[in-house]
């Protein structure tokens, strides 16, 4: 492993392609073109595109990663990569990388003061217990979960995406730290679900699913409330304008 991880796989930067793709596929997986543009965010090397080829094969010789093949919405079949446990525990190890991710800012408010806060240490374990304490207070709802399993389903069948575990774990921590900051527990599944799962739908082809967009949002008003999903929904409407 340390020989992956430090330079032994014709990475583009000494040691640094492994680790990148390992953390590209960390949370959820990834087809060659989406590991690709994880990659450019990290290097402008004109050869990364062929090292990279060889040093999947070479994660998957190790057991740090497996593929498969899955079709997309127009049929074709794409090969997929995902990191194993030994990968996972292997990257965890060495540090994995991480992109920014852009904030939305949709709306604003008024400029106003803020009251007068004195600072306070916060260290990552203090945190920790804080999430932990949050899932075992404010565990999502059977009925939520039943309706994301639902949903999940329908969005398999209609655009051939899917959550997956890594996905569904992230949001059953996200959901209740959200209820337990004061938030509703479908608006923190909206806006995870608009934020990690619906932005897979651009690296489909619009033209080929926008005709499903709209008995989409009935559905997701027929689980959550005609009022609900304003995120998911919005996100939606967006996509259907773009060419």
């Amino acid at each position: 492993i340390i020989q992956i991880l430090k330079g032994n796989d014709m990475s583009i930067e000494k040691g640094q392609l492994s680790k990148i793709i390992l953390s590209a596929i960390y949370d959820e997986d990834k087809y060659v073109n989406e590991i690709f543009e994880f990659i450019n965010a990290f290097s402008k090397s004109d050869n990364k595109k062929v090292n990279l080829y060889s040093t999947l094969k070479k994660l998957e010789e190790q057991k740090l990663i497996n593929s498969y093949w899955r079709e997309n919405n127009v049929g074709a079949k794409r090969h997929y990569y995902s990191i194993t446990d030994f990968g996972k525990k292997s990257i965890d190890k060495w540090g994995k990388l991480e992109i920014a991710q852009p904030i939305d800012i949709n709306t604003k408010v008024l400029p106003f003061d803020c009251r007068f806060q004195d600072a306070i240490d916060l260290n990552s374990e203090y945190l920790e217990s804080l999430f932990k304490k949050a899932v075992e207070e404010h565990p999502i709802s059977e009925k939520n979960l039943k309706n994301i399993e639902l949903m999940d389903d329908y969005a398999i069948k209609h655009f051939r995406i899917a959550f997956g575990n890594r996905i569904m774990k992230q949001l059953k921590t996200f959901v209740p730290v959200y209820v337990a900051c004061g938030g509703d527990e479908v608006d923190a599944i909206d806006y995870f679900i608009a934020k990690k799962i619906l932005r897979k739908f651009e690296q489909l082809n619009i033209a080929y699913i926008r005709d499903e967009f709209d008995p989409f949002i009935k559905y997701l008003h027929e689980l959550f409330g005609e009022k609900k999903m304003f995120e998911c929904v919005a996100y939606m409407e967006l996509l259907k304008k773009n060419d």
